[in-house]
């Protein structure tokens, strides 16, 4: 694993001991009841799955401080199931502390119509119960696990619940995952993204190479500057007349962040999801 992490990401040190935790919970085959369990944890560990994820930089490596909200992407096509693993080496408890966990991080998955899938929970006071979805308070480990999800773009949201020692390091096991830039928003099944409303942008506007972002071009010398570039020109201006605007739109902007009251798909496109980071 170490080799193919190396090669792979062109560094000469290792990954984190919770990236390994990732790597291996996600790639594992289940047994026992659907999802973790006290019996087989997460499963049988596949180390040939565990490599060809790592050769194909399945693996994100972060950091997360209290409060804040780190958001990636990862297109869904035709797969029997979509899941995403995230592990975190958390600072030492105290003597019999309970609970044991000092930085708790959230992971989510949030659906191209909005929907929200939160990671497998279990319960020590009746283990042989089949593990449940909600918020997990208790491990430094989760797994979110979606059977035949919707095809189009999923976001991944993992938040610093409670992070008193932070930065907190994290690793994030999901196929193709990049992080989320703002104002790049959630995209439809024939993957051409969205504008802020909804909306697809005008012909002004070109897609990146990624095909994930809309751009402005960039004019050439002595080319006349059209109306929609001057506007972002102005933006971008911290003396402009239209800095009150742009801090009026960021402030919404941080209002919005958590996305649970994700807005309904509408007849031409789904809502928009952007990145957000705040402390």
């Amino acid at each position: 694993m170490l080799e193919k992490y190396r090669a792979a990401y062109s560094v000469s040190g290792n990954f984190w001991p919770s990236s390994a935790k990732a790597i291996l919970i996600q790639t594992a085959s289940d047994f026992g009841n659907p999802g973790p369990d006290y019996q087989w944890g997460y499963g049988q560990a596949r180390l040939q799955e565990a490599v060809d994820l790592i050769g194909r930089r399945g693996l994100v490596q972060a950091n997360i401080d209290d409060g804040e909200t780190l958001v990636y992407a990862f297109p869904v096509t035709d797969v029997p199931a979509a899941q995403v693993s995230l592990a975190w080496d958390d600072f030492e408890a105290t003597f019999n502390a309970n609970p044991t966990l000092i930085n708790d991080l959230d992971l989510e998955l949030v659906a191209p119509s909005g929907t929200l899938w939160r990671p497998w929970v279990l319960n020590p006071a009746t283990p042989a119960i089949t593990a449940t979805r909600g918020i997990n308070t208790r491990d430094n480990q989760e797994q979110v696990t979606v059977p035949t999800p919707e095809k189009g773009t999923w976001l991944v949201r993992v938040k610093g619940a409670a992070v008193p020692n932070g930065p907190q390091d994290f690793s994030l096991a999901c196929e193709g995952c990049r992080e989320v830039n703002a104002g790049v928003c959630q995209i439809t099944v024939e993957k051409t993204p969205l504008g802020p409303n909804g909306e697809t942008p005008d012909g002004a506007a070109e897609l990146n190479s990624e095909g994930d972002q809309w751009l402005t071009p960039t004019p050439e010398a002595g080319a006349p500057e059209s109306a929609g570039q001057r506007w972002q020109r102005m933006l971008e201006e911290p003396t402009s007349p239209l800095a009150a605007d742009r801090a009026r739109a960021n402030r919404i902007a941080e209002a919005l962040r958590d996305f649970d009251a994700a807005r309904k798909c509408r007849p031409g496109g789904c809502h928009c999801l952007c990145r957000e980071r705040r402390r």
